[in-house]
């Protein structure tokens, strides 16, 4: 698999909605909170292109995640694989990306992850530790 790694635009903004709706359908069905139109308008509401880097192969959108700089931290937004790609490695370039520019900057990387979700197991084996717990996700720490 051919694998780039570019900044998303605006205007792909329902390209990575699709993906984060499919990716997302099967953990949120298992809790019954499945909307397709929430998950649009939540996603729609907080992108930012800036932030935001698009993974291809063969020129087709496959994945993306949301990595954004706070002040003492980086934060994961959203990483989204395509179904059919789920399971091949991609998380794990992705993350490694991400854990470059955590070294590289001196952060530590957050995030949060849906109770229920295989992304818990995902994160916790690339080396995050679980903080604290609400109604609906976990949240994570990797210095």
């Amino acid at each position: 698999m051919e694998l780039t790694f570019k900044r998303a635009q605006k205007n792909e903004v329902e390209t990575l909605v699709a993906i984060r709706i499919a990716a997302m359908k099967e953990s949120l069905e298992s809790i019954g909170r499945f909307d397709p139109e929430r998950a649009r308008s939540r996603f729609v509401k907080t992108f930012k292109p800036a932030d935001t880097i698009k993974i291809s192969n063969n020129d087709e959108i496959i994945a993306f995640y949301m990595l954004t700089s706070k002040n003492d931290h980086l934060w994961l937004n959203h990483i989204y694989i395509k179904p059919g790609f789920q399971g091949h490695g991609i998380g794990s370039r992705i993350l490694a990306a991400i854990f470059t520019k955590s070294q590289e900057q001196g952060l530590p990387v957050k995030l949060c992850a849906l109770k229920g979700s295989r992304a818990n197991a995902f994160y916790k084996n690339h080396g995050f530790v679980e903080t604290h717990s609400d109604e609906w996700d976990h949240y994570y720490i990797r210095s």
